[in-house]
């Protein structure tokens, strides 16, 4: 199902940024989604669009993908796409973490209880 896919994806990708600060994916990925030939009208992908739908309006930065030649039931994400968006990841995720130290430092030294 389409929120099969899209919990799938999401959690793969967010493993990603759970590893090392430094690590950069050495190739592309390749997302199989399959060529639809269980969907409602018959070789009509409806996975594959909606992981195209998903990785381009609801990653920032957007994740482009492509057709792997041969297998219209796959798509390649190239690694740069994918090492940019990591990045934005663990740099939002170190924002973060700098907002959360400055809550905790304030309210261990007062100043935010006043």
């Amino acid at each position: 199902s389409a929120a099969v896919a899209h919990s799938a994806v999401r959690v793969s990708l967010q493993k990603e940024t759970m590893n090392g600060e430094q690590n950069e994916l050495g190739s592309d990925v390749i997302i199989v989604t399959g060529r639809g030939r269980r969907s409602g009208e018959r070789f009509r992908p409806i996975l594959r669009p909606e992981v195209q739908r998903m990785l381009t309006e609801e990653f920032y930065p957007p994740i482009s993908t492509s057709s792997l030649p041969g297998n219209m039931g796959a798509l390649i994400v190239p690694k740069q796409d994918i090492n940019a968006w990591l990045n934005h990841q663990r740099q939002q995720k170190g924002e973060r973490i700098l907002i959360v130290a400055d809550i905790l430092r304030d309210l261990t030294t007062g100043s935010r209880l006043e």
